[in-house]
């Protein structure tokens, strides 16, 4: 049996007696009903996480949208970024310029989400498909703010990220985030601390 396998197990079990505890301590108020509940809410919720990161994540979830959204940051207007290039909204670069009109926060929201999905997410998920490799969520979440960030360059073969993606050893690929903390040839210590983050949300979804 599967580690996801024994803990969807778990995570029904959990859910039937959280609803049980919950129904108690409704009917009957107590401190020992309200401490069960807890407990048992407390151990849904553990279970259910260690479910998303062993199953196969298909888009990025929520938490690696609100990854991008804290390093990128909002800007309504057109701005140029550390190396230059004129972006928008959450990081956007496609298509911006000096003109672009500015964008509300909603739809830079709905840009990145779509864009993360579209561009960013399905380059990821194509080469670790392609070489039988299977992301639990934190890992594609991780990889897909590093894409946004960088480029679907850097799954290229030949590169520090590309090759650690092939070989299929997750220690290598959550070690290659660090390999990119340079920008127009100096370290950017914005960079490192995305880095960072990245290579810690990757290795919590082994």
């Amino acid at each position: 049996m599967s580690v996801r396998s024994r803990w969807v197990g778990k995570l029904h079990t959990a859910r039937h007696w959280a609803a049980v505890w919950r129904q108690r301590y409704v009917a009957n108020p107590t401190r020992h009903n309200k401490w069960k509940l807890e407990q048992w809410r407390s151990r849904e919720r553990y279970a259910q996480r260690v479910v998303e990161r062993h199953s196969p994540a298909s888009s990025v979830s929520n938490m690696g949208l609100a990854l991008i959204q804290n390093f990128e940051g909002f800007r309504s207007c057109p701005y140029r970024d550390a190396v230059g290039v004129w972006t928008i909204g959450y990081g956007e670069t496609a298509g911006i310029g000096p003109h672009t009109p500015c964008w509300s926060q909603e739809t830079a929201r709905n840009r990145l989400r779509s864009r993360v999905n579209r561009d960013y997410a399905k380059p990821v998920l194509t080469l670790a498909k392609a070489v039988g490799l299977r992301l639990s969520q934190p890992q594609l979440d991780a990889l897909a703010s590093g894409t946004y960030n960088l480029g679907p360059g850097w799954l290229g073969r030949g590169k520090t990220m590309g090759n650690a993606i092939r070989s299929k050893d997750r220690q290598r690929i959550a070690d290659a985030f660090m390999a990119y903390t340079h920008a127009g040839g100096r370290e950017l210590p914005g960079l490192v601390t995305r880095r960072r983050r990245e290579r810690e949300l990757f290795l919590k979804g082994r």
